[in-house]
């Protein structure tokens, strides 16, 4: 099965953020019917009994356990989960090692411009438009909002028409609609042969180029580089249907060369470290400088070590320290991004006295992290020198296509890529 992206299970205001809501939980990209909810945390039921094969009203069956209910302004406890009780669920976090899938039964229908939420009420608006672009896009959301639905505006909203809005949402609502509908087949057949639905996908996973374009391709990206004519129509044609300008069609560019692109855009070597436990710190004035990286099931452990530049002479052990630590922090907020690292994770800093410096090291690890457009939360380095890290894991669609983008103001360079001055094994 393609991953599935992680669905936000909190409340909503008027003053929606967009940043609290991951763009990557956005997604519905696998759902299900008939999942036996009486597995999961949220039974209230389970007694073993059958029921007959019966489409579930979603609106009267939507509440599981620890789920937000704000958007159906009301606290809908389900009384009874049953075997073989047909439920549509959208699949929020696929298995890892011996844990289990995560499914909700409140799926949301993301868009580059609006979430479709069905069965809520209300529009949200992101908190990043403020001023007339948030009255205009709240005005906008209120007239197109579908019956029976929730919308959520987010910030591209406000450089498109009324038009394109109506077309997205349009389109998000036919494929909720589909959903329905194949649920609702799926179930009566079931019913007339006398047995149970088996489970069964009702949407396929959004492809790699439609997360691009809906998800990442924003101002901050200077250049989109695909290497197949395919994906590159696909992406065009999906920003035109978007309302996206000429100008931010003209950003796709296509690599024609013989040479792979990864290799073209100095990406390989990046790709290949990433599978290494032992990490240089790129800053050279700390020679020997590194991370340890091991991954378990239950947390992602990493050790900072000094290397030779604990034996700086012009420097006292607390300023190395500190130093190093301010230097490791920036560097693994980065490797969370490129391995996707996602859970708990221990950074086991080296040992500082001062108080002072434990900050300064926590500062440069948010201001480092603050550029992952995951969630991610940390407490305060411990007096044992041990920060604590929760990070959203973003299970991305891994069909092997190669994409590139380049961030403006950080050119990739095929020697020197992420401008480190260290060449990555």
């Amino acid at each position: 099965a393609k991953a599935a992206h992680e669905v936000a299970a909190r409340g909503f205001d008027n003053s929606f953020d967009d940043d609290a809501y991951p763009r990557s939980r956005r997604r519905p990209d696998e759902l299900f019917s008939n999942y036996n909810a009486s597995r999961g945390e949220s039974s209230r039921g389970g007694s073993g009994n059958d029921i007959p094969c019966s489409w579930i009203p979603f609106k009267d069956h939507a509440e599981m356990k620890g789920h937000d209910t704000a958007l159906t302004g009301g606290n809908k406890v389900v009384e009874h989960w049953l075997p073989g009780m047909p439920v549509v669920v959208q699949v929020t976090r696929l298995g890892l090692g011996h844990k289990g899938p995560r499914v909700t039964a409140r799926p949301t229908l993301p868009g580059r411009n609006v979430v479709l939420c069905p069965d809520g009420e209300g529009v949200y608006v992101s908190r990043k438009l403020v001023g007339q672009a948030r009255a205009y896009v709240k005005s906008i959301g209120t007239t197109v909002v579908p019956d029976d639905c929730a919308l959520i505006m987010r910030t591209e909203a406000a450089g498109v028409s009324k038009q394109v809005l109506e077309m997205d949402i349009t389109s998000l609502a036919t494929d909720w609609m589909e959903v329905r509908d194949r649920a609702t087949a799926a179930v009566t057949a079931a019913g007339e042969q006398g047995r149970s639905p088996m489970p069964r996908r009702l949407l396929d996973a959004a492809t790699v180029e439609q997360v691009l374009v809906r998800d990442l391709f924003g101002e901050r990206i200077a250049r989109l580089t695909v290497d197949t004519v395919q994906a590159h129509e696909a992406i065009v044609e999906d920003l035109r249907r978007t309302g996206a300008t000429e100008e931010t069609v003209r950003r796709v560019q296509l690599h024609t060369g013989t040479e792979n692109i990864f290799h073209y855009m100095g990406l390989g070597r990046v790709v290949d470290s990433t599978a290494e436990e032992r990490v240089l710190l790129r800053d050279e004035s700390l020679p020997g400088a590194h991370l340890v990286i091991q991954r378990t099931e239950a947390l992602t452990a990493v050790d900072v070590n000094a290397g030779r530049a604990a034996f700086i002479s012009d420097c006292d052990n607390e300023s190395v320290a500190v130093r190093v630590n301010a230097a490791a922090a920036e560097e693994m907020a980065l490797q969370l991004r490129l391995r996707d690292i996602g859970g708990l994770v221990m950074i086991d800093f080296i040992d500082m006295t001062s108080r002072e410096h434990r900050k300064e090291v926590e500062a440069a690890f948010l201001k480092a992290a603050q550029r992952d457009r995951a969630q991610v939360t940390f407490l305060p380095i411990s007096p044992l020198g041990v920060m604590e890290v929760a990070r959203e894991r973003l299970q991305g669609n891994q069909s092997g296509k190669h994409v590139v983008a380049d961030i403006k103001g950080m050119p990739i360079n095929p020697d020197r890529p992420f401008g480190g001055p260290r060449r990555m094994r």
